[in-house]
């Protein structure tokens, strides 16, 4: 039977089954608390969700709150088989994503919105709130100070785990990028990732997913310069990604590159007609 794993200090975790994205096939659910405790993230497959409740109840301690980072099923698909196990617990995300998920639970009891810099408490463990879009516009992490721990939720991955999908319309390129540099602000701080291994730095972590978009961008700028009759999106994938590419990576990749351009378009630096084709605006590439 799966158990928690230590984190640091009073913070644990436990990784399920969930409807992830390869190459992931797990959600890290995070623990944390005193004689009270808070769950973040519940993205447990459908049948999966017993391995968690054996876990908290070998704990011997009550949940009292779930935080959930976003709505992807990933983090959320857990909520329905463990909430009356686990006594009903308040179920608290940023007000998006709780607007988002009433509908599709309507038994849930949703406690008050989570507002960015809310100080959460449980016993002597502190948690404060950070508004984190980008992935998703309702995207949230916490930072615990004592502890010097980040739960990312889907803002990182592990290192060498691959990269955080950011796929318009929900996902906002411009938003995810000030979020890493909000986080990198933190320094090196312990990442708690939603997938993959603990990042050692959330600062260098930030960077390197920064530095990665960067690339990225500059080579969607370079096919968009070399179009000045305009280009397709899927001609500009083409040419950024090679044609070698199979689903869902084809997928994933034309949500990502059209993230980089409406990121360009937002800054003045591309524009599309209304046929699909993007332009690029020298002046100010």
């Amino acid at each position: 039977m799966a158990a928690f794993e230590p984190v640091r200090g009073s913070i644990l975790r436990i990784g399920l089954p969930s409807y992830t994205l390869p190459p992931h096939e797990i959600t890290y659910t995070y623990l944390f608390g005193g004689d009270d405790l808070v769950l973040f993230d519940v993205g447990a497959r459908p049948g999966e969700g017993g391995k968690l409740l054996h876990a908290v109840e070998e704990l011997g301690k009550p949940v009292r709150t779930v935080i959930l980072s976003h709505h992807h099923p990933d983090h959320v698909s857990g909520l329905k088989e463990v909430y009356e196990p686990l006594g009903r617990p308040f179920v608290r995300a940023h007000p998006w994503t709780r607007e988002y998920l009433a509908s599709s639970f309507p038994g849930i009891r949703f406690g008050p919105d989570l507002s960015d810099g809310e100080v959460l408490k449980e016993g002597d463990v502190e948690a404060r709130v950070l508004y984190t879009p980008g992935h998703a516009p309702g995207h949230v992490s916490l930072y615990l100070p004592r502890e010097e721990v980040v739960l990312l939720g889907d803002l990182l991955v592990g290192e060498g785990s691959g990269t955080v999908v950011i796929a318009p319309p929900e996902g906002d390129l411009l938003a995810y990028e000030e979020s890493l540099h909000r986080v990198a602000a933190l320094g090196d701080v312990l990442g708690a990732p939603a997938h993959g291994d603990l990042l050692p730095s959330v600062e260098e972590g930030a960077k390197r997913a920064l530095a990665h978009k960067g690339e990225r961008e500059a080579q969607v700028v370079a096919a968009l310069r070399r179009h000045a009759e305009g280009a397709r999106l899927e001609d500009l994938l083409t040419q950024v990604y090679g044609d070698n590419l199979g689903e869902p990576v084809a997928f994933l990749a034309s949500k990502t590159l059209l993230a980089h351009l409406l990121k360009l378009e937002a800054q003045g630096r591309a524009r599309q007609d209304g046929e699909g084709r993007w332009y690029s605006d020298a002046e100010n590439l």
